[in-house]
């Protein structure tokens, strides 16, 4: 699931059982958790708060600070963003759910659905298009090497 304002947050059932993702921004995991963020511990602690409601995985976007993960089996994570020139915001999320959603569909673990997702997310944000035409497979595994295989240094 993947809220499209604070405001329609509230709009949902106290009960997510069932939900399998939650993909959300700041201002939407604090409208649904009741809690305010105000320091990077706070994240873990609001997706804590939604994962009580019945979700089974959290990703909380932070902008151009990444993103954080938590999921009902205790795994957690922060994912810091290669810093790289932006042409466009537009569509930058969307990809990043998209590529999440790929690669969970894919059988990967949560990190790497994230970084999937934030590649996905990279190669959006260096085109002045909603959807890059050169969002494909290849540039998708060339982007995820260039910036999440170990040993490679991030640009």
């Amino acid at each position: 699931m993947a809220p499209v304002s604070a405001p329609k947050i509230r709009k949902l059932p106290a009960s997510l059982n069932g939900v399998a993702w939650l993909i959300a921004n700041q201002s939407e995991a604090e409208a649904l958790s009741g809690s305010k963020i105000k320091s990077e511990g706070d994240f873990f602690k609001v997706a804590k708060k939604i994962l009580e409601k019945g979700v089974e995985r959290v990703v909380i976007t932070r902008g151009d600070k990444g993103l954080i993960y938590f999921t009902k089996s205790g795994e957690a994570g922060v994912l810091l963003p290669p810093v790289i020139p932006v042409l466009d915001v537009t569509g930058a999320g969307d990809a990043l759910i998209a590529g999440i959603l790929y690669a969970f569909l894919k059988g990967l673990d949560i990190e790497s659905c994230c970084k999937i997702g934030t590649a996905c997310s990279i190669i959006t944000l260096q085109s002045y298009e909603t959807v890059n035409p050169a969002l494909n497979s290849q540039e998708l595994q060339e982007t995820f090497r260039k910036y999440f295989s170990k040993g490679v240094t991030q640009h």
